[in-house]
């Protein structure tokens, strides 16, 4: 996408991605301490609630990445028409997996801290 000029869309789409890619990692990185201190500690609990949720996430987010996927690939022009502005439209008001992921993140918190 860096080959033309973008369009609003496009860096709206862009800014999602880049603030749920944060979401993410800053959830990945409290399960994995979560994971490590169940090692030395049986205080902290990741149930398989808490996994399901996560892997639940995780195949919502493949779906639209696929999807985003196969719309560059088939031809930029589609894109930047028809295909960017429905898009975000499903990222934020259907889907709205930024905000699951951050009720996600919220959650390992509580747990991390209990």
């Amino acid at each position: 996408m860096e080959e033309k000029r973008s369009t609003l869309e496009e860096k709206m789409i862009k800014r999602y991605f880049h603030e749920l890619a944060f979401e993410i990692s800053s959830a990945c990185s409290i399960v994995h301490r979560i994971l490590s201190d169940q090692k030395e500690s049986s205080k902290i609990s990741f149930s398989n609630e808490d996994l399901h949720d996560g892997l639940h996430l995780a195949d919502e987010l493949k779906k639209r990445l696929d999807e985003f996927h196969k719309a560059i690939d088939y031809d930029w022009n589609y894109l930047e028409q028809y295909f960017e502005h429905g898009f975000y439209l499903e990222l934020t008001e259907n889907s709205q997996l930024l905000e699951k992921t951050r009720a996600f993140h919220c959650k390992l918190k509580k747990i991390e801290t209990t």
